[in-house]
């Protein structure tokens, strides 16, 4: 299973993507939401892992944006 993880803080980030990690599933983190939405987008992920307080772009801005785009590719 593919996961991509937004978290804005680096411990927090690196501490979820080492327990997601050492289940045997690849997890691509992010700290920004620009960043997110780029991997994102690029990757067949199969579950997103959105914090919905991170400053700038949040968790759900971002996922209204990727429908956007994949709506376009449709």
């Amino acid at each position: 299973m593919r996961i991509a993880l937004l978290e804005g803080e680096p411990e927090q980030s690196q501490h979820l993507k080492g327990i997601i990690c050492g289940r045997c599933q690849s997890c691509d983190a992010s700290e920004t939401g620009q960043d997110f939405l780029g991997a994102a987008l690029h990757n067949n992920n199969d579950l997103l892992v959105l914090n919905c307080q991170i400053s700038g772009m949040s968790g759900l801005s971002r996922r209204s944006q990727q429908a956007q785009v994949m709506a376009a590719h449709d």
